[in-house]
């Protein structure tokens, strides 16, 4: 039996997802783990939706993320973490869905991948939710050679 809080998840889910491809564009993200040093141009916009399946052997799940990404200039860009929860069944116990954390995150690059010898980013992170804060700052860096990418 599935619960009435997950079907609510679920709808909004979806309705996110079908309301965000109405007028979609894809940008290049070339990896799903690792961030790059490059950041939005200033005006820049994007709504980031990630999915990821995690199957283990008592339970199936998928772990959702819904950002905004803002260019402020052309080296800061900040972003708004709307969502991060998961959908997890589990075998005889039926499916349910939890809220993880939402936040705010700022990265500013200090070189260019492109033109110089080495592209640099820094990366601060504030995530919250009612049982959880975190505070993460990440180094990034990155070297272009044309369409091959070093992170």
């Amino acid at each position: 039996m599935i619960k009435k809080s997950t079907l609510k998840s679920l709808s909004l889910g979806a309705t996110a997802l079908a309301l965000s491809a109405i007028a979609s564009q894809a940008s290049p993200q070339r990896f799903a783990y690792s961030y790059e040093a490059s950041v939005l141009p200033k005006g820049g916009f994007e709504f980031e939706n990630g999915v990821t399946w995690a199957h283990h052997t008592s339970e199936d799940g998928f772990e959702f993320a819904h950002e905004l990404e803002y260019g402020i200039t052309d080296k800061l860009q900040i972003s708004a973490i709307l969502a991060e929860w998961e959908a997890v069944h589990v075998k005889g116990e039926g499916t349910e869905s939890t809220y993880g954390a939402s936040g705010i995150e700022l990265i500013y690059n200090l070189s260019n991948p492109n033109t110089d010898i080495v592209g640099a980013s820094i990366l601060g992170e504030v995530l919250m939710s009612d049982k959880h804060f975190s505070l993460e700052t990440i180094g990034i860096l990155q070297k272009n050679f044309g369409a091959v990418s070093v992170v």
